[in-house]
């Protein structure tokens, strides 16, 4: 029967040079001949929680007791998605699967992420690029995304002329015009993120299976300052912040019953703190 998949470790091709991308086409041809689909090369291998699947080397593979959940993972570098992983883990993220795909000569992040999105475990997919040779296959991605109603969120990176020199030497991946990859994020629905703060706020939200119906959000907010730079900030955003019915107004006063003001202006009576 063979061996279906395989999973690469090993650097020094493309990225290594001449001699390099001539031994990462042998090695495509090879994959395509004995029709085995594979990870890699250049990458940290690949993880799966709930199976208990460590196919990986370095000091991730001793992360044995990561936290499961739903959030399912992809970088084309090892070493940095561990390390957010490691972060997201320790501020209460759980995750489903895995993988750092490297260089990316057979299976790239497209069909990663799209594998993700079929995935019924997984509730949201998180990627880590410098790049893909085909780019307009992100554009059904983002359509997969928005049909299961999955939010994808995208790192990234080679995004000026040092990242991208920085690109060629570590995974060789196209790395394209960063406003034609921005572009196509916005028009397909991925999210783009810029750090792990944003990484795990996001994640926190959306991992719960409960997306927004649309732009409007409430705010309750224990300071006045906060709460009005809160408001300038969704608003610049394109969100939205309608005024609280009387319903909701009597409900957040019987859950907060230290606070007079809730959604208007109302005098202080002396008995209540603002």
């Amino acid at each position: 029967a063979g061996i279906p998949f395989a999973i690469i470790l090993t650097a020094g091709f493309r990225e290594a040079g001449a001699e390099g991308r001539r031994l990462e086409a042998e090695l495509a041809k090879a994959g395509k001949e004995a029709g085995v689909r594979f990870i890699g090369p250049n990458c940290q291998g690949a993880m799966s929680i709930p199976s208990r699947m460590w196919c990986v080397f370095g000091s991730v593979s001793y992360e044995t007791e990561l936290r499961e959940g739903s959030v399912s993972c992809a970088f084309q570098s090892g070493g940095f998605g561990y390390a957010v992983v490691n972060l997201a883990e320790a501020q209460g993220i759980g995750f489903r699967h895995i993988v750092s795909s490297g260089n990316e000569t057979d299976i790239a992040m497209p069909e990663l992420l799209s594998d993700f999105l079929d995935d019924a475990g997984t509730r949201l997919a998180f990627a880590y690029m410098e790049g893909t040779p085909d780019a307009r296959q992100l554009l059904d991605v983002g359509r997969k995304s928005l049909e299961t109603g999955k939010p994808v969120l995208i790192w990234k990176g080679a995004q000026t002329e040092a990242g991208t020199k920085a690109a060629a030497s570590h995974t060789a991946n196209l790395t394209g015009n960063y406003d034609l990859y921005r572009a196509a994020f916005r028009q397909s629905g991925l999210i783009e993120v810029h750090d792990i703060e944003e990484i795990v706020d996001i994640a926190k939200v959306f991992a719960q299976g409960r997306l927004p119906k649309g732009r409007a959000i409430g705010v309750l907010s224990i300071s006045g300052g906060s709460g009005i730079v809160f408001a300038d900030r969704a608003i610049k955003e394109g969100l939205a912040l309608p005024s609280f019915s009387p319903q909701t107004v009597r409900g957040a006063q019987g859950h907060h019953p230290l606070f007079r003001l809730v959604g208007k202006s109302r005098r202080h009576d002396g008995r209540r703190l603002q």
